[in-house]
């Protein structure tokens, strides 16, 4: 199959896969929103959480400083996406998008990636180009995700641990090659450098979040349980979104000595936070722009 052939069928799926979630988009909503509702009240059932003990000081730091970091560091994964597209994408266009799909991740539905590609596609780059560097940007997300996990159980699980730790790290050198080779040096270090920090920050996002709800977890068993949050909301490569990463959490917290209703939690609390920071953001731009266009109209 030539280029050209394979640039096309990848469009096409793109764009089924687009209106497949459009047309399916309330029966996801109720399974999102039943998964989350019923996790979290048996969650809190089972940690007896006592509202006096929650680090509200602590939540603030999420919210504040947390969740406005994690969305500026996705909107510079855009604008590097779109520089690797051979197109330009401003910072505050790019945070005003990341900001609207974040906001739309409480569906559980590919938000990501329909608002990145389109962002992208909309400055003259075809779909399956837009959508491969969206792809390949979470594919190399994933990797490195699979690199920390086995990084941190490797000495309680040494196969387990060395095989993710020699696949990933193999798996993310290739991505790394391959969006070089597509584009440049620069634009690739870019890539890795931006989705390090990322999950740097998810990491720490959710360590602090286990600390809000006063449970103690050390900052390796928030890596394993963050790695639920960037799975569940990899939204670029496939539809999990509200209620998906929760579990996935919830799972992977029994994995490493942790209540599975604390991760469950923790990883909720997270999402509300970012949700939140984000419609607010969302609400901004919106105004910005419909004060501008009223002024322009007088």
């Amino acid at each position: 199959m030539s280029p050209k052939h394979a640039a096309i069928k990848l469009e096409r799926l793109l764009q089924n896969f687009l209106q497949h979630t459009k047309h399916n988009q309330n029966h996801y909503t109720l399974a999102g929103l039943a998964i989350f509702t019923l996790g979290l009240w048996a969650s809190l059932v089972s940690l007896k959480l006592d509202p006096t003990t929650i680090a509200i000081d602590l939540l603030l730091v999420n919210a504040i400083l947390g969740a406005p970091t994690a969305l500026a560091l996705n909107a510079l994964g855009l604008k590097t996406s779109a520089s690797a597209a051979g197109t330009n994408i401003t910072f505050a266009d790019a945070l005003r998008v990341t900001a609207t799909a974040t906001a739309s991740n409480v569906l559980p539905i590919p938000a990501g990636a329909i608002y990145h590609t389109g962002a992208i596609a909309s400055r003259g780059v075809s779909i399956a180009v837009a959508g491969g560097f969206i792809a390949i940007g979470s594919l190399l997300y994933l990797t490195l995700i699979a690199t920390l996990i086995g990084m941190v159980i490797i000495k309680s699980n040494f196969a387990l641990g060395v095989g993710l730790l020699i696949t990933g790290s193999i798996a993310s050198v290739c991505l790394i090659a391959l969006i070089a080779v597509k584009s440049t040096c620069r634009i690739a270090t870019l890539f890795l450098l931006i989705r390090i920090l990322r999950l740097g920050v998810m990491v720490l996002r959710v360590w602090l979040c286990f600390s809000i709800i006063d449970v103690s977890a050390d900052i390796t068993q928030a890596g394993v349980v963050a790695a639920s949050v960037s799975i569940g909301t990899l939204v670029a490569v496939m539809p999990a979104g509200l209620g998906i990463a929760e579990t996935v959490a919830a799972a992977l917290s029994i994995t490493v000595g942790l209540p599975a209703a604390a991760g469950f939690t923790a990883v909720a609390i997270n999402r509300v936070m970012t949700i939140l920071v984000a419609l607010g953001m969302a609400l901004i731009f919106y105004l910005q722009a419909f004060i501008r266009g009223n002024y322009n109209a007088n």
